[in-house]
């Protein structure tokens, strides 16, 4: 019932609904078609490549079979990326291939075997391994804009109802400022040099403790005053201070502070169990790149 809703192909192929196995519509049964996806009634079966842009669902029991799918499935697309056919619907070298494997290094082998088999290059992402790759939240643009895309990808995550609106705002005005803090900061709040954007954030937010976060704070004051007015950036360090004054203005007591910073907290303890992620050092690639350049990339959670 399900692939006769959601197959354009179906037609009048999509008669009884109460029967094992169903007829294939002749568009899928042309091995030029696409990925080959398995057998019915001895005929081989292929999803079209031309309309793989839009999506494709694959369910099934476990054990069934649907990682192997997913797999041959990038494997054709492999192929082709190495070796274009220049069939209608085939992308070629023009295809950005993107794999997230969330189960198991064996996943991860075999979406890089596909690639060697095809002579591919690849962008490799291990997610918690700090010589590999990783990909920059962040983006370009101001910082303003960097922030936004920051936070709208969190809420995507967490969502709505664990990051609210309250907890929004006090991100944005931290992230704001962690973002443009340097070593000299963290030396002022006896934090290690080298540490990231999101360190920075989690200590404006009392994961270190009160008197740390407003070290932080008072640093980046200082270094934005007129003395320093020719500090790249300043400008922007300025107005996100002046959004953060609810947390760390003058009067703000560290119990104010508290009772603004908890439920954000967890949020940002969750980013920092996987520190090497953020780290300045760790090399590291945006979509946009990814995007433009339409190198495979596998990402390993």
């Amino acid at each position: 019932m399900a692939a006769a809703l959601a197959c354009p192909h179906y037609g009048t192929a999509a008669g009884a609904t109460a029967q094992r196995t169903r007829e294939v519509p002749p568009a899928l049964t042309d091995m030029t078609v696409g990925p080959h996806i398995g057998v019915s009634n001895g005929t081989d079966v292929h999803l079209s490549s031309a309309d793989l842009w839009a999506g494709a669902f694959i369910s099934g029991a476990p054990g069934s079979g649907k990682s192997e799918t997913v797999h041959n499935i990038w494997g054709y697309e492999c192929m082709d990326y190495a070796d274009p056919s220049g069939r209608t619907g085939h992308p070629g070298r023009h295809n950005t291939m993107v794999a997230f494997e969330s189960k198991s290094a064996d996943g991860v082998r075999g979406y890089q075997k596909w690639l060697a088999a095809g002579g591919a290059p690849a962008y490799i992402v291990d997610m918690a391994d700090p010589a590999s790759l990783a990909i920059d939240m962040l983006g370009s643009g101001s910082v303003t804009e960097r922030v936004d895309a920051l936070l709208s990808q969190l809420v995507y995550a967490f969502g709505e109802d664990s990051i609210g609106p309250r907890s929004q705002m006090t991100l944005r005005q931290v992230i704001a400022v962690a973002m443009q803090l340097t070593d000299d900061d963290a030396a002022a709040a006896n934090m290690p040099a080298g540490s990231s954007f999101m360190d920075f954030a989690g200590a404006l937010l009392q994961l270190r403790g009160d008197e740390v976060g407003k070290a932080l704070y008072e640093s980046a004051v200082h270094r934005s005053t007129d003395a320093y007015g020719d500090f790249p950036g300043t400008q922007q360090l300025v107005e996100a201070l002046t959004f953060i004054a609810p947390l760390y203005g003058q009067g703000v007591t560290p119990s104010q502070r508290r009772g603004l910073c908890e439920a954000p907290q967890s949020k940002v303890m969750v980013l920092l169990s996987v520190p090497s992620w953020w780290s300045p050092s760790r090399a590291s690639i945006d979509f946009a790149t990814v995007l433009d350049r339409h190198v495979p990339v596998i990402i390993n959670t």
